[in-house]
């Protein structure tokens, strides 16, 4: 019953981080938070298939010293049109490097 997702949510608060809530159809909900200080960065990746090609949004993170990267991917499940992609990047992307120049 879980095979269906009715809601993703991605959560920005400029001060804090990022909160990516799922709720499944069974009502199960699944959230993560990431802090700014984990983020390296966000970007739009594309996987092709036999058929199609579909972009999703991803942010990177970073480990330790910052010498490790993981690829956590968002909206897996809803896969929004790439123009939407678009407005959602440039919102976090804007945000990220505000953060870094204050932090760095």
């Amino acid at each position: 019953m879980d095979c269906i997702i009715p809601t993703e949510s991605l959560l920005v608060v400029k001060t804090v981080g990022l909160q990516i809530t799922t709720i499944f159809a069974s009502g199960r909900k699944s959230a993560k938070f990431i802090s700014w200080e984990r983020i390296q960065g966000v970007v739009i990746n594309e996987t092709i298939t036999m058929h199609q090609v579909l972009f999703y949004l991803a942010i990177l993170l970073k480990y330790g010293h910052g010498t490790t990267t993981e690829i956590l991917p968002i909206f897996q499940h809803s896969l929004p049109r790439l123009d939407c992609l678009k407005k959602i990047y440039k919102s976090i992307h804007l945000i990220v490097n505000q953060y870094k120049v204050q932090h760095d």
